[in-house]
């Protein structure tokens, strides 16, 4: 019998992948990717689906040394999955809880170093230039006290 458990997703990346330290040792990461669909709309369009994935990754393995450490926003890459349920009890409540997600089996970057890295560094020129902006923006104006009706009065008086 075949596994019709699987499957792939071509797009770009919402974001860079984001790694998290299990109890184990082990590290999890999650990725974001948006697929677009088959057809366009009536303006002319192609809508795209957000599809959230994931993978774990062993304790002796360096996430870096992986191809999740060279993914980054708006790369496009292909990754392969299959479809895990999983079964656990609410910590607070213990209430029995199901959910399914999509477990990457596969990754393909899709574009050449240099296409990825032109792109990051623009980000992060740009990611400067913004916070050099932010330094040299003046300060706010201090706050004024507000006058009550009567001052205002006297005022204009």
């Amino acid at each position: 019998m075949s596994n019709l458990n699987h499957g792939t997703v071509t797009g770009r990346l919402a974001a860079d992948p984001k790694v998290f330290q299990n109890s184990d040792g082990s590290k999890s990461v999650h990725v974001t990717l948006y697929v677009d669909r088959d057809y366009r709309t009536a303006d002319g369009t192609r809508p795209s689906d957000r599809v959230q994935l994931e993978t774990y990754v062993r304790p002796e393995t360096d996430v870096a040394r992986t191809p999740f450490g060279y993914m980054h926003q708006g790369d496009l890459v292909a990754l392969g999955y299959e479809v895990r349920s999983s079964v656990y009890a609410d910590k607070q409540t213990g209430e029995v809880k199901y959910s399914q997600g999509l477990n990457i089996t596969d990754a393909s970057l899709l574009e050449s170093a240099s296409v990825t890295t032109a792109r990051l560094q623009k980000r992060l020129a740009a990611a400067q230039t913004a916070l050099q902006s932010a330094e040299q923006a003046p300060p706010a104006p201090a706050a004024t006290q507000r006058r009550s009706t009567r001052q205002k009065a006297a005022a204009t008086a």
